[in-house]
């Protein structure tokens, strides 16, 4: 998956470069928010009913003519995960589910 900046929308994005398959065509527009707060702002100031999240593309296909909605990649700026005092965790959206596995495997 290719590295953008947390806090930024772009535009023209090819989708190939974001899926483990390699394939899609271009995304009008994408965001990559930086924060929970970031992404919260940033849904309210838009009209769109409804993004499409994006994790690590990989058990994503995405046709060659592209996505009509427009991705919101998680895995670059909603990246806390941490273990709390009465047991549970906080894990945001952008957290890979093997990473929140190690942990808590660590606190059993």
């Amino acid at each position: 998956m290719s590295k953008f900046e947390p806090g930024t929308e772009y535009a023209d994005v090819p989708l190939h470069t974001l899926t483990s398959w390699g394939i899609g065509g271009t995304a009008k527009r994408l965001y990559v928010p930086a924060s929970f707060d970031d992404l919260a702002a940033y849904l309210a100031n838009t009209s769109e009913e409804s993004p499409f999240w994006l994790g690590l593309g990989s058990n994503l296909l995405v046709s060659d003519q592209g996505l009509q909605r427009r991705p919101v990649i998680l895995t670059q700026g909603l990246q806390k995960i941490n273990a709390l005092s009465d047991g549970g965790i906080y894990v945001e959206a952008g957290v890979p589910c093997a990473k929140v596995s190690r942990l808590c495997a660590q606190l059993d």
